[in-house]
């Protein structure tokens, strides 16, 4: 297989990772998960995403799924934390003094 090929069928296969990962984060972000925020800008998340990925794929990380996953956890980590907690809905709440 020429070098062209070699390097057509590796973009291909991060093109694939890439496309793996920002799905299960989309699907991530869709649920109200406890200790996160809301989901990233997508410019934002998406252009973080690609740069990972490369930089994964330059260290050496060649397989498509572990490619995939470590992607979506790169976001996930990204993803801020929720700046208040959720107020409790068993019990009385509690007013602070003004």
């Amino acid at each position: 297989m020429s070098l062209a090929a070699n390097r057509d069928e590796f973009t291909l296969m991060l093109a694939r990772a890439f496309d793996e990962a920002w799905a299960q984060y989309e699907a991530w972000a869709q649920y109200d998960v406890p200790g996160h925020g809301s989901a990233l800008p997508e410019k934002v998340a998406r252009s973080s995403l690609a740069r990972h990925l490369v930089a994964l794929a330059r260290e050496g990380t060649t397989e498509e799924d572990a490619l995939a996953a470590d992607g979506m956890r790169y976001l996930v980590a990204l993803t801020p934390a929720q700046e208040h907690e959720p107020l409790a809905t068993n019990g009385p709440v509690l007013m602070q003094p003004a």
